[in-house]
């Protein structure tokens, strides 16, 4: 078993709206360590923008791969001082280029629409700013990274896992969410997350779904294809990630019960100092909340699906949860 120093940084890895963000600032509120909250996330980092203009919005990238920027991008996040979507220099320069969350979005989708047509991202990107000219201010102050763990929490590098660990050492936290709990919650927010045709990436299909691409015929609804990127998600996470690395994994709904429980046990599984104060965090945000919030009552997270969903939109995300040998949530397709 390979030996975890309390230095190694933790990447904690879901779908979107899986509850990464939740678990991931109750990890952060360890003593001495620092959160970066989705370096690779276009529409909010700066250096993500400028570092995956070349590839997918969730990328696959197995060891074999060669990309540069990406690899700085998670260079910068596991190693360097990283600005965090709220600093002024990175809306500055989101600002100086002429970017908003339209545009970047409308680019997010460009460079998707170039890939499954094409197989690679053709379109030009124009932006006035550069790196270079934000390298020094793009950099916070060094010494207030010094000594800190970093808890990085991503969820649109789930299929570039096998990338990171070939170049990078860090502790990897999966986490699971019912792919219906998933879906209700893209609804709600009206998320653009649900369908990226992640799929539709040449290498993911060749490495991993040839033997299924008869059955991709059967995704002819919006939510039947949320439901198989859900379930790609996890096949490749239980296929190809969790027989080769080790790795920490949690169910979201999991932690719903005896939640200051588990998360100790997760504090003393990552090596994290547990101390009152994170329990007065965890209680303290364990209430109501609405979109991006922090807040949530645990126990109502459970299934909630089965209030918001009807037996329509149900069957059509099994339809798409189905086509794939998934084992977590696997009673899931028999409902």
């Amino acid at each position: 078993m390979k030996n975890f120093n309390n230095k190694e940084p933790i990447l904690i890895v879901g779908t979107p709206r899986s509850g990464t963000t939740w678990i991931a600032s109750i990890l952060s509120r360890a003593p001495k360590t620092i959160y970066i909250h989705e370096p690779d996330n276009e529409r909010t980092s700066y250096l993500g923008y400028l570092n995956k203009r070349h590839c997918h919005r969730m990328p696959y990238l197995n060891e074999n791969h060669s990309n540069l920027q990406y690899c700085q991008l998670f260079d910068q996040a596991f190693h360097k001082p990283f600005p965090s979507a709220n600093t002024q220099i990175n809306k500055v320069a989101f600002k100086f280029s002429g970017l908003n969350p339209r545009k970047v979005e409308k680019q997010i989708q460009g460079k998707i629409d170039d890939i499954r047509y094409t197989g690679r991202v053709n379109q030009p990107y124009s932006y006035r700013a550069s790196y270079n000219m934000f390298k020094k201010l793009l950099y916070p102050d060094v010494k207030f990274f010094n000594h800190k763990r970093r808890i990085i929490k991503s969820v649109h590098s789930g299929f570039a896992i096998q990338f990171l660990k070939k170049h990078f050492d860090f502790r990897l936290v999966l986490v699971f969410r019912h792919p219906a709990n998933v879906i209700a919650s893209y609804i709600r927010m009206r998320s653009e997350e649900g369908n990226r045709h992640v799929f539709q990436q040449p290498d993911l299909m060749n490495d991993l779904l040839q033997r299924y691409a008869h059955r991709l015929k059967e995704l002819d609804s919006p939510l039947s294809l949320m439901g198989f990127q859900v379930a790609l998600f996890y096949y490749y996470w239980e296929s190809i990630i969790l027989k080769s690395e080790e790795a920490l994994v949690l169910e979201h709904e999991d932690l719903c019960v005896q939640t200051e429980d588990k998360f100790r046990k997760i504090y003393e599984s990552l090596d994290l100092e547990w101390n009152d104060k994170v329990i007065s965090y965890i209680q303290r945000h364990n209430k109501e909340g609405e979109g991006y919030e922090i807040n949530r009552l645990a126990k109502k997270e459970l299934n909630k699906w089965k209030n918001k969903l009807t037996s329509v939109q149900i069957g059509e995300i099994q339809k798409g949860y189905s086509i794939l040998p998934v084992k977590h949530y696997s009673e899931f397709k028999k409902y």
